[in-house]
């Protein structure tokens, strides 16, 4: 209020005359309160809209592995073209969708093997965002998914036998 309240006609419902010391006061303190408490949201919903900022930041990983999974099949082929094993390392849950000691129905393991290309790099995006939530840095998160590749890589390896063909050489 810009306007001297001292001698207002018709403040806050009085009649036209001097209003008194203590009802300037409350008036000034009230408004005040009301600036403080505009203040004070405004700097909640700064502090709210920067949390969000943060918290949408940490889903890098799932959406880089949306756009990645959007050409597995081609990174896979490529991959395959490469050497066999990088196909392996790259897709491993492809590779064990192939492998047929696991019994799944034909129909099933033909789906899997279709759908699996597409959806690796977005479930190894959701793995990293998990790991990122407990452990400080990207490395450890991308040291965890490669030891896990390397890992299936491996069982795949060991059980289609492949490693004792290499032994008994």
């Amino acid at each position: 209020m810009d306007e001297s309240v001292d001698s207002a006609p018709e403040c806050a419902g009085l009649p036209a005359r001097a209003i008194s010391r203590a009802y300037l006061a409350i008036e000034r303190e009230r408004q005040h309160m009301a600036l403080v408490q505009k203040a004070m949201y405004l700097r909640i919903r700064k502090e709210q809209r920067a949390r969000l900022l943060q918290d949408m930041f940490t889903y890098w990983p799932l959406a880089l592995g949306a756009v990645l999974g959007i050409w597995g099949p081609e990174l896979r082929v490529f991959a395959a073209e490469c050497s066999p094993w990088a196909a392996t390392l790259l897709f491993p849950f492809s590779a064990l969708a192939e492998r047929s000691d696991l019994r799944l129905p034909w129909a099933v393991a033909q789906s899997l093997f279709t759908i699996l290309p597409y959806a690796q790099f977005p479930l190894d995006g959701l793995l990293v965002r998990l790991i990122l939530k407990r452990r400080p840095t990207a490395w450890n998160a991308f040291g965890l998914i490669t030891c896990m590749h390397v890992l299936m890589a491996l069982y795949i390896a060991f059980v289609s036998g492949s490693f004792s063909e290499l032994l008994a050489k």
